[in-house]
């Protein structure tokens, strides 16, 4: 570059530079903040939601979500809310971080949700004029490390928390949105729950040939208080301490030889649910199930829920019962959050 070139180009600078210097860059601003989500109501949602999980990917340890949930008349949006607020919780942390490949649909047509700018538990999904329901898939990707998160999902155990495999339309109490839940399980695996399986069908802890259990249709509420083991080996005892108080452990573990109960064992079970039931004199529950995992793969647990609760140790609980007394408590503490916490 000659030199009169060169001066050209720097005058030109010097000249960019004064103005800049004069010119005040613009600063930020507020931005206005999108409309507030929807208060909910206390009336019922137009429709049941139809909700199917897919547990039989043991290899990967992830769960695959469907719903169909239909649109309330002249609605122009739907806003989908994954659960934030969830049973053992003190704080908001439903596990959103793990959900995967979320796609929507309206009346089987592709549509391209949007995550709201303010609350991340929420997802909007404009509707066309005349929509009839949503669709929705996602996958739930479950912890396969510690450092991750609590193990819910091995090659023998699955804990399935409803709250981590379903989203729900915003305006409404959790009370008045019902699921009809069903879930597909690996071949050969049993289950428990509290949840009733759907009329007509038999009452078994053995899913059906096909691996699916339909469920009685519930309230959302209800669903997500009735959380679901499932493994390879399985042995249920029956507690009952009188006719009108129904009473079971369900028993999951590593090993098949884990799940076996000495008569002692069984008979100090027994006791648990025959001493609550003379303490309270009362129970309020339908049905109640020990939810109890023995493993040395999947996390220990203690939740309480209104008719069950889950309970996790390790895997030599019943095998090496002398040296467990620590652990005994773990089932009447949760036993009576039925009547102080959930009834209440």
């Amino acid at each position: 570059m000659n030199r009169p070139a060169l001066g050209v180009l720097l005058s030109s600078l010097l000249a960019v530079t004064a103005s800049a210097q004069t010119s005040p860059q613009p600063q930020p601003q507020p931005v206005p903040q999108p409309p507030p989500l929807a208060t909910p109501v206390d009336k019922p949602y137009v429709g049941p939601i139809d909700l199917s999980v897919d547990a039989r990917n043991v290899t990967d340890r992830v769960e695959h979500v469907h719903e169909l949930i239909p649109v309330v008349p002249g609605s122009s949006e739907m806003v989908l809310l994954f659960p934030e607020w969830i049973p053992g919780e003190h704080a908001p942390s439903g596990p959103i971080d793990n959900l995967a490949g979320i796609v929507t649909t309206v009346d089987g047509k592709r549509v391209q949700w949007t995550r709201s700018t303010v609350d991340v538990y929420a997802f909007h999904v404009p509707l066309p004029r005349g929509a009839k329901s949503v669709g929705l898939d996602f996958d739930y990707l479950t912890p396969i490390k510690p450092s991750v998160g609590r193990i819910e999902f091995s090659d023998a155990i699955l804990d399935l928390k409803w709250n981590q495999v379903l989203m729900y339309p915003s305006g409404y109490f959790s009370r008045d949105i019902t699921f009809h839940p069903t879930l597909t399980l690996p071949s050969g695996w049993k289950y428990a729950t509290a949840l009733e399986q759907a009329s007509g069908e038999t009452q078994s802890n053995t899913p059906p040939a096909d691996g699916t259990i339909h469920f009685a249709a519930t309230t959302l509420n209800t669903l997500v208080d009735s959380p679901l083991y499932a493994g390879i080996n399985f042995a249920r005892y029956d507690l009952t301490p009188a006719a009108t108080d129904p009473v079971h452990l369900d028993v999951f573990a590593d090993k098949p030889e884990q799940v076996k109960m000495t008569p002692e064992e069984l008979d100090l079970h027994k006791k648990l649910a025959l001493e609550a039931d003379k303490l309270y004199a009362s129970h309020h529950y339908k049905h109640y199930d020990f939810l109890l995992l023995l493993s040395d793969v999947v996390g220990g647990e203690g939740l309480e829920h209104h008719q069950s609760s889950e309970d996790g140790t390790g895997a030599d609980y019943l095998t090496d019962w002398a040296a467990g007394i620590g652990d005994r408590d773990l089932l009447a503490h949760e036993y009576t959050h039925s009547w102080n916490g959930k009834f209440r």
